[in-house]
């Protein structure tokens, strides 16, 4: 059957259904088979594939599973009807973890949760900001004991973070720490600038989504803030697309925020906060930072480069245009029989070497 179909006012147009078993060709381990929307997808060993002696599964279902279904997910692998579970929920992961149930397995993930500062000069009311001052910023980070939150919040093995990128991801590459806890000079910080004792603070409020542990990570440190600080903090919460529409334009005087990476270079991360990126919702503007990173772009010696991007990042850490709380981990749930699921923190796993009791046949997975 072509693909290519007659041409439409002097243009070609494709087949639609070219993308549908077993019209889609591939060159890989396996070809697709089967699509039932929203329910799986069947991949099967490619007998053409160059290298089929380390094809491992003959099978592998990939069973959909909205996000409201979790819970059933994880009841199918309970029951055994699946025999990985990629995205199981954060509370039973938790919980199974805590039993130090053997079908847990958490390993770093490649993203960073913190919170973002307004670094404007202004509020978007035209109100004198004072997350603009960077004493400020290193008050209120330096007053936060993150430990709680991964302990009794997170709770699955997540590293309370002193920097933005998480570490181990790049061979070589060491952040440079910012801020440490200390209350005491966290207080002459904010004498400093002006607001001993938090007098004379504006009534701020911590910006958040709903859904997640945000709230309750948001409950702990407003408390802290209070106690260390004597300013009190008000929390907002807001359905996800309103809260990223104000956190893009600034409106907001702190809020909650994320990074994931995309590619296996520090920049990945870095290249968020220069001061013409559009993901710089922290407005944060920093010359010094912009110098190091464009030095960095032109710099061919990969062991300069690396040095001039842990300069970057020092200083991005020093200023406290975010206030980094922890390293994100991943999760999975499998058994023992499963085997050659790799851990890596991008998630990026080749299907191949995977296989259920070492034998030829079919791995469920979610």
């Amino acid at each position: 059957k072509p693909y290519f179909r007659e041409l439409e006012n002097g243009r070609g147009r494709y087949d639609e259904t070219w993308t549908h078993p077993p019209h889609l060709i591939t060159n890989g381990p396996y070809r697709l088979d089967k699509w039932e929307f929203k329910r799986r997808i069947r991949l099967v060993a490619n007998d053409q594939y160059w290298n089929q002696a380390e094809v491992t599964s003959r099978i592998i279902d990939q069973i959909s599973a909205d996000p409201d279904q979790q819970q059933i997910s994880y009841m199918k692998f309970a029951t055994g009807a699946i025999d990985w579970l990629a995205d199981p929920l954060p509370e039973i992961a938790a919980e199974l973890r805590r039993r130090n149930d053997p079908a847990v397995h958490t390993f770093p993930g490649f993203g960073s949760y913190f919170y973002s500062f307004n670094c404007q000069p202004a509020f978007a009311d035209g109100s004198k900001n004072p997350f603009a001052d960077v004493r400020v910023r290193q008050a209120f980070a330096m007053a936060v004991d993150k430990a709680p939150i991964v302990e009794t919040i997170t709770r699955l093995g997540e590293a309370t973070a002193s920097h933005y990128i998480p570490p181990g991801l790049f061979a070589g590459y060491a952040s440079r720490p910012g801020p440490t806890r200390d209350v005491p000079a966290a207080r002459e910080l904010l004498k400093a600038a002006g607001y001993e004792n938090g007098s004379g603070f504006p009534r701020i409020a911590i910006l958040y989504s709903s859904g997640s542990n945000h709230d309750k990570i948001a409950q702990i440190i407003a408390r802290q803030w209070k106690e260390g600080l004597g300013i009190e903090v008000d929390q907002e919460k807001l359905e996800i697309q309103t809260f990223r529409d104000r956190l893009s334009n600034q409106k907001y005087a702190i809020a909650r925020a994320s990074w994931i990476g995309d590619y296996e270079d520090p920049t990945t991360f870095l290249d968020k906060y220069r001061s013409t990126s559009k993901g710089n919702d922290a407005g944060w503007i920093n010359a010094e930072y912009d110098a190091k990173l464009q030095s960095a772009d032109n710099e061919p010696d990969a062991t300069t480069r690396e040095r001039q991007l842990e300069q970057a990042e020092g200083i991005l850490n020093n200023q406290c245009p975010i206030l980094p709380i922890y390293h994100y981990t991943n999760t999975y749930l499998f058994g023992p029989n499963v085997t050659g699921i790799p851990l890596n923190p991008r998630q990026m796993v080749m299907f191949q070497g995977i296989g259920v009791g070492g034998s030829r046949q079919a791995v469920g997975g979610k």
